[in-house]
Formats: structure tokens, sequence, C-alpha cells
């Protein structure tokens, strides 16, 4: 026999049980166990994928390998960034939430509403996708912005490299719509209505990603826009019986926070605000004899 290999002899008191026995018993109790492990992680992934509703893309398990989930919120009023166990990040503005879980071949993320920031870590063998509204966005290391309104629809603006932007839950080689950096897609809802491709300013990005500042810009984006975008920092509500003002156009930079001073630049455009404490809204009226 050679060296540093012993001989298995039956034990005594053991009614003539062996190690090999033993050794054999052990060895069936492991791999029930192993396989008991990958059951319970099985489980566990179906019952979040049940909770969103939505068909995973195709992965495979790696032995010893457990899924990681995610599930991260901004603050009302605020933004929040998150690190990922890929060393990606993600910056979300305020009230917006993202779920999604990491294994060894796939790093998913799904965004339903509200507006996010993506810092991908580069990982050509593990696409990063991320589910939102009527698509699915794969990139494999780059940045690009999501905002994602449920009653208009999906914006993606590349600010770094490259993605592809594929129909949701339907993603092969050949139906996918390249963006590059520079180029924004805005998706509407309504599937019978075309997505429209568009170039961006560094300008435009500025603007666009202000509120990683704390702040918001506008030029010349009409009154109803730039209310509806105050209401995503604010409990507020902007209410107004009158049409006109609503399209009344406006530029200028705003803390998100301070409304007050763009209550008080309103009147600039011959707008009243009047604050109403107990219903938390402000009515906006035209201002009599302004010009």
């Amino acid at each position: 026999m050679s060296k540093g290999v012993s001989k298995l002899t039956p034990k005594p008191g053991r009614r003539g049980r062996s190690s090999v026995a033993i050794f054999s018993r052990r060895r069936r109790s492991r791999f029930a166990l192993t396989i008991l492990s990958t059951l319970l992680v099985a489980v566990a992934l179906l019952l979040w994928q049940a909770r969103v509703h939505a068909p995973w893309p195709p992965f495979t398990f790696i032995k010893g390998q457990v899924p990681l989930t995610i599930n991260a919120c901004a603050p009302l009023g605020d933004h929040k960034e998150v690190s990922l166990p890929d060393r990606s990040t993600v910056q979300l503005n305020s009230g917006t939430c993202v779920s999604g879980v990491f294994t060894p071949k796939l790093r998913l993320l799904r965004l339903e509403t509200g507006e996010g920031i993506f810092q991908v870590a580069r990982d050509p063998n593990r696409p990063f996708i991320v589910e939102t509204g009527r698509v699915s966005i794969a990139d494999v290391g780059t940045r690009f912005d999501v905002y994602r309104r449920d009653a208009v629809g999906t914006r993606v603006a590349v600010l770094e490299g490259a993605i592809q932007i594929y129909p949701r839950g339907s993603m092969s080689r050949h139906n996918g719509t390249p963006l590059v950096a520079g180029q924004q897609i805005d998706i509407p809802n309504d599937t019978g209505t075309a997505s429209l491709v568009r170039h961006i300013t560094p300008h435009d990005v500025e603007r666009m990603t202000a509120w990683l500042d704390g702040l918001i810009q506008f030029e010349g984006q009409p009154l109803g826009t730039i209310l509806a975008e105050f209401a995503r920092y604010q409990r507020i509500t902007f209410i107004t019986a009158d049409p006109f003002i609503l399209s009344v156009p406006m530029g200028g930079t705003f803390r998100t926070t301070d409304v007050d001073s763009f209550v008080g630049a309103l009147k600039l455009q011959c707008i009243r605000g009047k604050y109403n404490e107990t219903h938390q809204n402000i009515t906006l009226t035209r201002i009599t004899g302004c010009r």
C-alpha cells in the first residue's frame, strides 16, 4: 500500500459495519444537502420572480453560488447612490426604487417608475440588464440614464459608451436598437406610437443630471411640465383652473426643495401662487393687470 493511504478495516463494536459504509453514508448526506441547497435557491428565485410578474432571461446556476437580490429606494425629495455587488453603481432620483438579482451569468435590475443613472462595471461575460416599461436595456459596461414616467413612457439617454434596447421579455440578436453616447430615445407607453431617437448635447446632459446636485433646470419648457417635475420632489400639489397658465414657457435653475423661490419667480410671469397649508397645495392664478 502506498504511503499516506490508510487501510480501511471494520471497527469493533459496530456489528461489522466498516468505515467504507460510514464514508459512503457521509457522502450521501453531503450530496443530499447540496441538492437541498440548490432547491432552496431555486425556490427563492421563483418566489422573487413571481413577485415582480415578469419572465427571467435565461441563466445558469453555478455550484456553490447563490443569487444576490437587490432592493433599494431613494427618499422623497432626495437622491441615493447604491453600490452593486459587481462594483457598478446606480444613482436613484427622488422616490425611485430598483429591485433585481445578480448571478454568476447575469446582472438584472428593474426600475418600474422614477429615474436612475447607471454606471456599469465592464463585464462582457455577464450582461447588465435594466427592465423598465416596455423595454429591456442591455449593457456590458457604460453609463446611461433611465427615466420612467407612468403616464408618458420611458426616456433612455446614453452618457458614455453604447447600449442595446429590446422589447421587454424578447431579447435576441435581431430585434435590438443600438444607442450610443450622445443619443436619447423616448419610448411611449402606446405601442402604436413610434419611439423617437434624437441627439443630445453636453448642455442637455447637464440639465438632465442636475438633480445629482439637488437642482432642476428649465429652458423654455411649458409650466405644466415644470410643475410635474417639481412634484417629483415635493408632497405639494399645484392646482389651476386656467389652461393658459400650464402653457406659459419658463426657464431657470431651482433647488428641488425650494418651492418658495419657485413660486416667487412665477410672479415674473404674472402668475400668483397661493399656498394652502391644510391641504398641502398651491393654487395658481393670473395676476390681473400684469404684463
